[in-house]
């Protein structure tokens, strides 16, 4: 009797097993790497005939993958609009409000069972934007998150998850600067904003190495130290971006988590204006375009092309790409650049 109730559980177990797999584990679902650029103009990136701030992007990288010469910038949030419009899906029409969805990386982390170490946003202070405020999406469904100047609900400061790891220069130059901060209220410290978004890119390729992120959205700031006015100073942070876009490369290529399954989509969140300082804020009147970089298993190779997209468009793309429900169709991105698979000969 004994042996077959353990027959007749076993076989049930089984059976369930078979008719309900588990969700696929992190590892099995295609990582996802976002890189969103402060503010880089066209003049110093694909219109600038010969490639000579962004040479590994645009002269290597882009024999890897495609490029889009056409995407389109829906500024209506005056500022930095592409980290809320590839994270929701669509553009704010007021200044800093709060999406009532979820994020792209929320979605990740509830839907395909991911674990938050694996869900990470990285960067600017925008960062914590990629928050959705939804009842169904709980806190235990945001990404991990550490920007630069420790804004609030930084995971940097949370000596239990980096326990082991040295960020102690880390942590030293962001102590620092807050102390200049603080002794000149109401004055933003332009000159060091090159060194708090080196020492973020040290503790981005940090995490990769130890957490090894499924999605992560890098927002790469060096570009800002435009608004200081130095313009030699700007062409210099965006050829340090391209150096920073080339260190997650390598990672890319050389970690076996990664080779070979995973999607990089690379763009500006925004042009500046003619004097490159600050961010043009009329791109609702005379929008204006930019690029996008996609690279992955699929992606068509050293080609490009100028059909209108617009950045929301990157949410449903990766969305598609990971499964998430509502993103049955490929939609217009990946409908461009991602090679049709080999068709069997008609009869």
């Amino acid at each position: 009797m004994m042996k077959f109730l353990l027959l007749f559980f076993t076989s049930t177990i089984i059976f369930w097993a078979l008719a309900c797999p588990a969700r696929a584990s992190s590892r099995e679902i295609p990582n996802i790497i976002i890189l969103t650029l402060n503010g880089v103009r066209e003049e110093e990136s694909t219109a600038d005939p010969h490639k000579q701030y962004m040479r590994h992007l645009f002269t290597e990288l882009v024999h890897e993958g495609f490029l889009f010469t056409n995407l389109i910038e829906e500024n209506y949030e005056l500022h930095m609009p592409a980290v809320k419009a590839i994270n929701f899906g669509k553009a704010f029409l007021a200044p800093q409000k709060k999406s009532p969805s979820p994020s792209i990386l929320q979605y990740a982390v509830k839907d395909l069972g991911m674990p938050r170490d694996k869900a990470w946003s990285i960067g600017h202070w925008a960062v914590s934007d990629i928050i959705g405020f939804n009842p169904d999406y709980p806190e235990d469904t945001w990404p991990r998150k550490v920007a630069w100047k420790f804004t609030e609900g930084s995971d940097l400061e949370d000596e239990e998850l980096f326990r082991g790891m040295d960020l102690f220069a880390e942590r030293s130059i962001m102590t620092d600067y807050l102390l200049i901060e603080k002794s000149m209220p109401g004055v933003f410290v332009w000159p060091n904003w090159d060194t708090q978004s080196r020492m973020i890119h040290n503790v981005c390729l940090k995490i990769l190495r130890r957490f090894k992120p499924s999605i992560m959205h890098y927002v790469v700031a060096i570009p800002e130290t435009g608004h200081h006015g130095i313009y030699a100073q700007y062409i210099t942070s965006i050829m340090e971006s391209d150096r920073q876009i080339h260190d997650i490369w390598r990672i890319i290529q050389e970690y076996p988590e990664y080779r070979g399954n995973t999607y990089l989509f690379i763009c500006p969140d925004g042009q500046r204006d003619a004097y490159y300082m600050q961010h043009t804020e009329s791109f609702v009147e005379y929008p204006r375009a930019t690029w996008l970089y996609v690279y992955g298993p699929g992606i068509t190779k050293d080609k490009s092309s100028a059909e209108e997209l617009f950045h929301k468009d990157i949410f449903g793309a990766i969305g598609h790409i990971l499964g998430l429900p509502g993103t049955e169709e490929k939609g217009k991105l990946l409908g461009i650049c991602m090679e049709e698979p080999d068709q069997p000969p008609k009869e």
